[in-house]
């Protein structure tokens, strides 16, 4: 506590109650209380002494501001989360200044609605855009790989150099059925943003693994075998097969379950 200040006497730049830094933002303060953002964007708040009792459940309201700024430090950062905080502390604000949480709870059931929507197109966004970049990657590698195209049949072989091709390819398959799925993304906002960015960029990695076990499947007569046997479409064949791998959920499934069967 400051001793020096009145909470109704503080600005932003002020000290904060607490001691830990300064005021960033000011939401509500009066006589005896006060709800702020600290220079971090959280939300806090104090009392004085003669602020007298709280709300009946004052400790659930603020429990659940607590658990859904969770919520928000996960889905926002810099000037959007001290935005969005500004409005979630209002529920406090309320509280504190109502000393009854009928019109906080009405504010937070309001903020619930709107953080589960925006934070699941937030959350698909994260996660086209991390599928997004991985394809980039692999077209990159892809016309590396043709450009010297020459040199590395000659050093791997033709089977080899057209097995790695292949692969690839499953990669741009695996993109397509990201954005598919993107269109009926359901996120949960309570799953940190980083697993969705990872879960976009490893079903690239997982596509150029189907692109793989496709192309190795025909050129081993396990998966189409005739394909070896057309005279110059073989390889675009074997190419388009490993896209379409890369981009069905069912495919590599079936051929593991086919070989099982043969063994």
């Amino acid at each position: 506590m400051l001793g020096q200040k009145k909470f109704i006497d503080l600005k932003v730049g002020d000290p904060d109650p607490t001691g830990a830094g300064k005021i960033d933002m000011i939401v509500i303060q009066g006589d005896g209380f006060i709800v702020y953002l600290e220079e971090d964007y959280g939300i806090s708040w104090a009392t004085e002494d003669h602020y007298g009792n709280f709300a009946d459940d004052f400790g659930e309201v603020s429990n659940r501001v607590l658990m859904l700024e969770g919520l928000t430090n996960n889905l926002y950062a810099g000037k959007d989360l001290r935005n969005i905080n500004y409005i979630l502390a209002q529920g406090l604000a309320r509280v504190l200044d109502d000393r009854s949480s009928a019109n906080a709870n009405k504010i937070l059931d309001e903020f619930v609605k709107s953080l589960e929507e925006k934070g699941r197109q937030l959350l698909k966004i994260e996660f086209i855009v991390a599928s997004f970049v991985a394809t980039v990657v692999v077209i990159l590698v892809l016309c590396l790989l043709w450009m010297a195209r020459y040199g590395l049949a000659c050093m791997l072989g033709n089977n080899a150099f057209e097995l790695v091709i292949a692969s690839f390819c499953g990669g741009i398959g695996a993109f397509v059925s990201s954005f598919i799925r993107s269109l009926n993304f359901t996120g949960d906002i309570r799953v940190a943003k980083s697993t969705y960015r990872f879960d976009g960029a490893m079903r690239i990695f997982f596509g150029i693994i189907a692109g793989f076990i496709t192309a190795l499947a025909i050129q081993s007569n396990v998966l189409l075998g005739i394909i070896n046997d057309l005279k110059g479409t073989s390889f675009t064949l074997v190419c388009f097969l490993a896209t379409v791998a890369g981009a069905s959920e069912s495919l590599v499934p079936s051929i593991v379950k086919k070989v099982e069967q043969k063994v």
